[in-house]
């Protein structure tokens, strides 16, 4: 094996792990994201969802009173 198939090689697993590492995260920063929704917090860049907001608060009480909003 030449020096530049190595140094090709090594290159090339890099970017490989590197993509895998990416997509890893996205995918732990994503589910980490769906739990804190759940529970009513800001998701980690700081944002809050609608689901979080007193609207989703208003319908599940509604919900809970046979429908009538008190």
């Amino acid at each position: 094996m030449g020096f530049w198939t190595f140094v090709f090689l090594v290159v090339a697993m890099g970017i490989g792990t590197e993509f895998v590492i990416r997509i890893v995260k996205l995918g732990a920063r994503h589910y980490e994201n769906i739990k804190r929704i759940e529970h009513g917090y800001p998701t980690l860049d700081g944002s809050v969802s609608m689901r979080a907001g007193s609207i989703h608060e208003e319908y599940e009480h509604a919900h809970a009173h046979d429908g009538r909003l008190q």
